[in-house]
């Protein structure tokens, strides 16, 4: 193509054609100017195949797109092999391209699943999950990526015939894989720290958007809502912190399944049999009880099974406290506001009742009067105040949130009734019944103790000067005193009739609180369908009338504020029916729903 430029140049500052004649160029520059127009149109279909692929494949555009970020990164390095190389950009470096991105993904593919598995099997946050997972997918990631670089080589060094369109091609892979891997490893992680998160839409953030040419609108910040303030809680309570740290603790227990004594080594020097002096060496290894490694193995099985299940249940008890906090804050929130509203309107009439004191229409003890009634409605104000940041100060806690608490909606709305009959949900009994488990496996341990351990050796020795006499020894360890591993095994024993009375306990007491649940969601909801939207109804209409009245002269200033007052009541009263049905509700769904 630069020949060919050349060649124009100096054609157009030498040459003049007749009219209607022009140069056409054929031959390999016709060739690549048609190849060019082609990859034109093969490149942005192949991207976005790949794009909807991977969206397909993880169900979430974000995952979709810190994938497709190994397209730029592994562009960055096919360019610069073939800026190294002295390589002009040809056609098959283009189609080197196409399968470049094709490969480059799998790297991305390997790291995010991983850490979402991690995540949604798990439970861990998002920083462990990233964490762990870039750790354990360390060497996959780097296999990945070295197999495929590794199996272009010979292309890129190639010197027979049909050289100069495997060379480029090959540059482009492996140049692009090598910067791939490195920058899916670095940033990759990186990028999936950013993403999840509450975002402030920041320079660095827009940076990597702008690297995937893609909206900005596409990762538009959540709402606070009930299920945001969960995620929170979920990140950042260390209830649920603590219940994963012991999971992690139990998982490292299967490196103690095979537990066997020190090496024994040891080195005699001097007069064994005759004068002259002789040397004796022995190493020794007792390599324990085989029986007992792989009992040991099972019980560190059981026992993650058993942090799992807790942590699960602590997730579910995280989640009853996030949920309760959260109704009680929407409740307070809303007497909150219905108080303000009526306080607004009483004072707007404040200055009219002054003027009719003062003018003598009416006494100044009934002014008096309306000021005391002034008065208690900001008394009230204030102990609904106070309640709201109480339940604020709460849900902050709970949920480690300090933003704005603006949910976007004022009305608190009323839970539908769920089925009363449902039984409890696995997850609240399934710790109690791995202690079972784990109990068990602790006396199979103890009994296991009989089975005797294994020991082998090795020596060599020097007899009157003449060296290298040497042998192996092997042999059994097993007690002759069995009085106390038998204690330790009835102790175990005894261990596990106590695991199981108390998931019997457990069981009946957790039945007995989930019966005591579904009552009191049946009385809250009988009383709110017989009492509290009558009451919701009556409030309303007492205030519309109390003003209907008012402004048709039948009721005076005071009448009214009485009105609004009962009306107010009645309107805080419903309030409250709704939380304490709100809160059966929530607690019952904790011992039998998902």
């Amino acid at each position: 193509a630069s020949l060919v430029a050349d060649i124009e140049q100096r054609l157009q500052a030498d040459l003049v054609l007749p009219p209607g004649y022009r140069i056409q160029y054929g031959g390999t520059f016709e060739n690549l100017q048609k190849a060019k127009s082609r990859l034109s149109v093969a490149v942005p279909i192949a991207l976005i195949m790949i794009f909807l692929l991977l969206y397909f494949a993880f169900g979430k555009v974000k995952y979709a797109l810190m994938i497709g970020s190994s397209v730029p990164f592994s562009a960055i390095g096919g360019v610069a092999a073939l800026y190294l190389r002295d390589m002009p950009f040809s056609i098959s470096a283009g189609i080197g391209f196409i399968a470049l991105f094709g490969v480059a993904v799998l790297n991305g593919i390997v790291l995010i699943s991983a850490i979402n598995q991690l995540r949604d099997e798990r439970g861990m946050d998002v920083r462990e999950a990233v964490i762990l997972g870039s750790k354990s997918r360390l060497r996959p990631v780097l296999m990945t990526g070295l197999v495929a670089a590794l199996g272009f080589i010979p292309m890129a060094l190639s010197t027979s015939a049909g050289a100069e369109v495997q060379k480029p091609l090959a540059t482009v892979v492996i140049g692009g894989i090598v910067s791939d891997t490195i920058l899916t490893l670095l940033l990759l992680p990186i990028m999936y720290l950013r993403f999840p998160k509450r975002p402030r839409l920041n320079v660095s953030t827009l940076g990597m958007i702008a690297l995937l040419i893609l909206p900005a609108g596409l990762f538009a910040q959540d709402g606070w809502s009930l299920e945001t303030a969960k995620k929170m809680a979920a990140e950042a309570h260390p209830m649920l912190q603590n219940a994963r740290l012991r999971e992690l603790q139990a998982s490292e227990e299967r490196k103690r399944a095979v537990q066997m004594d020190k090496f024994d080594v040891s080195y005699q020097y001097g007069q064994f049999n005759t004068r002259l002096y002789d040397y004796y060496i022995e190493a020794n290894q007792n390599f324990g009880s085989i029986l007992q490694h792989i009992k040991r193995g099972a019980y560190a099985r059981d026992l993650q099974d058993l942090r799992e299940s807790e942590r699960v249940l602590t997730q579910r008890q995280l989640n009853l406290l996030v949920e309760s906090a959260w109704y009680e804050w929407l409740t307070r929130k809303a007497s909150l506001q219905a108080v303000n509203k009526e306080l607004a309107r009483l004072e707007s009439f404040l200055e009219r009742i002054t003027l009719l004191g003062e003018s003598g229409e009416i006494s100044m003890l009934e002014v008096q009067v309306f000021r005391a009634r002034l008065a208690s409605y900001r008394n009230l104000k204030e102990q609904q105040n106070l309640l709201y940041i109480r339940a604020t100060n709460e849900l902050r806690v709970i949920t480690g949130y300090q933003g704005d608490m603006n949910t976007g909606f004022d009305d608190l709305d009323i839970l539908p009734l769920p089925l009363l009959s449902s039984p409890l949900h696995p997850d609240i009994l399934a710790a109690e019944e791995k202690v079972v488990q784990v109990e068990e496996r602790t006396k199979q341990i103890e009994q296991a103790a009989f089975f005797p351990d294994l020991t082998a050796g090795y020596f060599n020795q020097e007899i009157e000067a003449v060296p290298n006499f040497q042998g192996v020894m092997v042999g059994l360890q097993f007690p002759l005193w069995f009085r106390p591993q038998r204690a330790r095994i009835q102790q175990a024993k005894l261990q596990v009739e106590i695991a199981r009375n108390d998931f019997e306990f457990a069981k009946k007491n957790r039945e007995r609180e989930r019966d005591d649940a579904a009552a009191e969601v049946a009385a809250q909801r009988s009383q709110w369908e017989n009492y509290g939207v009558l009451a919701r109804e009556q409030a309303e209409k007492i205030a519309d009338a109390a003003f209907l009245s008012y402004e048709s002269g039948e009721i005076d200033f005071f009448q009214l504020a009485e009105g609004l007052r009962t009306a107010l009541e009645l309107n805080i009263e419903t309030l409250e029916i709704i939380n304490r049905y709100n809160q059966a509700v929530i607690r019952f769904d904790f011992f039998t729903t998902d």
